[in-house]
């Protein structure tokens, strides 16, 4: 199996811990990298004026299709997503985004295609160059990621910044400022708040060792002892590939060599793999139960074993019935072997698959068909719900999403769900109640569940003053009002400036 989308997180840390490996050189990520979607020719440009429609469409056509929303409420989908869409799309017209309508076209139409799934957001392949930073030096930017709609873009820790990187904080609007250079001051973390930070291609900020200055030095050579990157290491990584440990114990940069022993995925590089390793994972810390020895790559074709971690087939590939095959993207029938929750068709899931497998032999399991709402589920093992797309197995069943006038719950266990867009209206404040549409403007919100976002007033909003019941409101507050949240202010900007949870009020927009 391989792994999802490597993530930052992943990069940094690189303990081991996660799923299996990335397949290699061409290898590309088994949730993220490979999602296609419909596929298919050519398609024609979307104008940014139209992408939102157009996106909200695609994504709700497909929550409709899949059972997350009724085709009544196809409206109100539309209408937040849509509204949610535009106000994010201001970043294109203030120069902290680029738009690419030759791009648009491929991405909904595979968006609205993507297979009904429990992961969350799709992650379209396709989707990935259509909004990109562009932010460059001197001018505004946002930092860490940014939601447009149902997609999210993360330019990593240049924020939306296509040069350097990005020194907006939760509190305060930044700019993009060019990185520090070889010889050059610097003043801690990469990943944290730094405001010089060397350049993540070529240089890596010491640690403070008491002496000033700090400077940006270039990258350790291969081989050279190095500071481990482990779990809890925030500090900037000091070698160009990965800091790792050696068959005797140390860590050095560069890869380990053929034949040598390694103790997590990463350590042999892109062209061979940790044969044997078996990593148990508890939430973020993982523990090397069995070091693995790297071994080159196996050729798509060529017999392979199922592994935990990483099956080390080339070019991508997985290892699925003893070879080593391109990874199935949605696409392996019912009863057939399935090593990742990507892999089987619509309507379908990995049944036994696991993580961690308790015998510490490889992670695989088969297709079998997505469980009906009311069938049992809590004994099913699989790293995915293996209920249907329109249900969750919460307790020992799968329990329904249920339309408006439904009953709903946020008891534990027992939880239940509304469809999405849908308010859990509970009109005591206690944990169960009824699935109901968004408060119209002027209507009572705040408590008991209710929301704002109607159908006719999407980017509606729970005003709440002192001495007066919160209503739905739809005129954005001017800077300087009292405000609970962003979205209550024209500016989308909502803080104390002390940084207090209190006493928050309107500020200006940072663009």
């Amino acid at each position: 199996m391989r792994i999802a989308t490597i993530s930052l997180l992943a990069l940094a840390f690189a303990s081991g811990c996660g799923n299996k490996g990335d397949g290699g050189t061409g290898g590309g990520g088994g949730g993220g990298g490979t999602a296609g979607g419909a596929g298919g020719g050519m398609t024609p440009p979307v104008g940014q004026g139209e992408f939102c429609q157009k996106l909200a469409e695609a994504q709700c056509n497909r929550e409709v299709r899949c059972g997350t929303v009724d085709s009544a409420n196809l409206g109100l989908c539309k209408a937040q997503v849509n509204a949610s869409c535009s106000s994010a799309l201001g970043m294109v017209d203030a120069g902290v985004l680029s738009y690419a309508a030759s791009n648009a076209g491929k991405c909904l139409s595979d968006y609205e295609a993507y297979p009904c799934t429990r992961t969350g957001i799709p992650a379209v392949a396709s989707c990935a160059s259509v909004l990109e930073g562009a932010g460059t030096s001197g001018k505004p930017c946002a930092s860490g990621s940014v939601a447009v709609g149902g997609l999210i873009i993360n330019n990593g820790l240049a924020g939306t910044c296509a040069q350097g990187y990005c020194t907006a904080t939760g509190l305060a609007c930044g700019a993009c400022v060019a990185y520090q250079t070889v010889g050059q001051t610097c003043d801690g973390q990469r990943i944290l708040s730094a405001t010089q930070r060397c350049d993540p291609d070529t240089t890596f900020c010491p640690v403070d060792a008491g002496s000033s200055p700090r400077l940006c030095q270039t990258f350790k050579p291969k081989d050279a002892p190095c500071t481990s990157a482990g779990i809890l290491n925030i500090n900037d990584a000091e070698c160009a590939d990965l800091c790792v440990e050696r068959g005797d114990g140390g860590f050095r940069c560069g890869y380990n060599a053929p034949g040598e022993a390694c103790r997590n995925a990463a350590a042999c590089g892109p062209d061979a793999y940790c044969k044997d390793l078996f990593v148990n994972c508890a939430r973020i810390l993982c523990t090397t139960v069995r070091a693995g020895v790297c071994t080159p790559r196996i050729a798509l074709g060529s017999t392979c074993i199922n592994e935990e971690r990483d099956d080390g087939c080339r070019d991508g590939g997985t290892c699925l019935e003893g070879k080593c095959v391109p990874a199935p993207f949605y696409s392996q029938p019912v009863g057939k072997e399935c090593d990742s929750i990507t892999q089987c068709v619509e309507g379908a899931f990995c049944k036994d698959l696991e993580g961690t497998p308790p015998d510490a032999g490889g992670s695989q399991g088969v297709c079998a068909t997505r469980l009906a709402a009311g069938s049992s589920c809590g004994t099913v093992v699989s790293n995915d719900d293996p209920c249907v797309s329109s249900a969750a197995c919460n307790g020992p069943n799968c329990v329904p999403y249920n339309s408006a006038g439904g009953s709903c719950s946020t008891s534990g266990s027992a939880t239940q769900q509304c469809k999405h867009f849908l308010d859990c209206y509970r009109p005591d404040a206690g944990l169960d109640g009824t699935c109901r549409l968004p408060a119209d403007a002027g209507q009572a919100c705040g408590s008991a569940g209710v929301t704002c976002k109607g159908e006719s007033y999407p980017n509606a909003f729970c005003q709440v003053f002192a001495g007066a019941a919160p209503t739905c409101a739809t005129t954005p507050l001017a800077d300087g009002m009292p405000c609970a949240q962003a979205d209550n202010c024209a500016s989308r900007r909502c803080l104390n400036p002390d940084a207090g949870s209190l006493n928050r009020t309107c500020q200006p927009s940072c663009f």
